[in-house]
């Protein structure tokens, strides 16, 4: 099997608590935004979250924590052995419960995810996942945070340190932060973010010698490669 924590950090994660999905009040809702304005939505979705929280924004703060805050209660993220998923967020009791045993990253990344589902309410749209993991990445790694980060000096492995989380998301929440196009290569699959991806930087990126471009390998995961434009 593989690794339980690369394959949630690496692919979108469903949480099936159908009972409680609804919330018990109206949460603050993200529409599905157009698709250039996806990353400024999600900011702004985080940051929101973060303020309700009480967090400082400047700074990375574990979920759990954001969580305690948010959510008002010090039990706000609580371990459940009979949990059939990994995480799930339960509105009618206004908690996380997670599966015990998971690793810190992986933990820090799944508390995350939920307080985005929290945020997102009843919207059901098909892209409510995608949302969500977008959103979680945000509070992982909020867009002060990370402009702070680059004002130090641009490193991913850093900032991945610093928001409990993979080199694969640093380097992606870099990118959207900056606006700068980027590709996060992977076996089988490529993932670009940031602004408009040009048809022949996507053929350098892609390619196996791409020219021009900045190119990073990930150190914690196999096989992937992040490549921008600068």
């Amino acid at each position: 099997a593989r690794d339980e924590a690369e394959e949630t950090l690496s692919r979108e994660h469903t949480t099936d608590c159908a009972p409680h999905r609804q919330p018990a009040r109206p949460a603050a809702l993200v529409r599905p935004p157009a698709h250039t304005r996806v990353m400024l939505t999600t900011d702004a979705a985080a940051l929101e979250i973060l303020d309700s929280a009480g967090i400082d924004t400047t700074i990375s703060t574990h979920p759990v924590a954001i969580a305690r805050g948010l959510l008002r209660r010090p039990d706000a993220v609580r371990p459940a052995a009979w949990l059939p998923v990994r995480a799930c967020y339960v509105a009618s009791e206004g908690l996380i419960l997670v599966r015990p045993g998971l690793a810190p990253r992986q933990l820090a990344y799944l508390v995350a995810h939920e307080l985005a589902e929290h945020h997102l309410g009843s919207y059901a749209g098909r892209d409510r996942e995608r949302l969500a993991n977008a959103i979680g990445a945000a509070i992982l790694l909020p867009e002060p945070a990370v402009r702070l980060s680059l004002a130090r000096g641009r490193d991913g492995v850093r900032l991945a340190r610093e928001g409990r989380t993979t080199q694969s998301i640093a380097w992606l929440r870099i990118a959207e932060v900056t606006q700068c196009p980027a590709a996060l290569v992977m076996p089988g699959r490529v993932r670009t973010t940031g602004g408009r991806w040009p048809r022949d930087l996507w053929a350098q990126a892609t390619g196996r010698r791409p020219t021009g471009l900045f190119r990073q390998a990930i150190t914690d995961a196999r096989g992937r490669v992040m490549v921008s434009e600068g």
